[in-house]
């Protein structure tokens, strides 16, 4: 038995585990890497989701608090020509008596 033939095949075999050990922590971290890149990215646009979402919502609140404040409006120059017309009327009908009252 070549007892410098099998330590050197011994060797041989153990420097292979060693890079194939090298080889699996590297593929190992970069499997990582890439995982938690991949978590950034679905997280950033969860995130862009996310504010385009709040985004809508506030213009949607802007657009119903703006037809709200007109609609307010319209109502408010409804009833404030409603109040007009009854005090034209009113004045209409003192101004009739007056003259009446007068001839």
């Amino acid at each position: 038995v070549d007892f410098a033939a099998t330590e050197a095949a011994a060797m041989a075999v153990e420097q292979r585990l060693m890079a194939a050990e090298e080889a699996l922590v590297r593929a190992v971290i970069e499997a990582r890497a890439r995982s938690e890149e991949e978590a950034a990215r679905v997280h950033a646009e969860a995130e862009r989701e996310r504010r385009m979402r709040e985004r809508h919502r506030e213009r949607m609140e802007t657009n119903a608090m703006a037809m709200a404040e007109s609609l307010q409006r319209a109502v408010d120059d409804f009833w404030g020509l409603e109040l007009h017309a009854k005090r034209m009327k009113e004045e209409a009908v003192r101004a009739r008596r007056r003259a009446e009252l007068a001839a």
